[in-house]
């Protein structure tokens, strides 16, 4: 992974953000995944990754289903 993170740092970042959007995913409390998903979601939307700033505002779209559905 040092070799990834020092060669292609985007790639790099790309890895940390999809791995940090999983543990947020995982969380039991529902504020505590509220509040680490508008962080998420700051990052992602200013990645300079195509792809992040497209599912952040997805998911900025869907928040209350996504958190709503995944705490029942």
């Amino acid at each position: 992974m040092e070799s990834i993170r020092r060669g292609n740092s985007k790639f790099y970042r790309a890895y940390e953000m999809k791995e940090s959007l999983r543990l947020i995913l995982r969380c039991t409390n529902r504020f505590d995944a509220e509040s680490r998903l508008k962080s998420w979601l700051w990052w992602a939307a200013h990645s300079r990754i195509e792809a992040f700033k497209e599912l952040a505002k997805k998911v900025r779209r869907n928040m209350e289903f996504i958190l709503l559905h995944h705490f029942l």
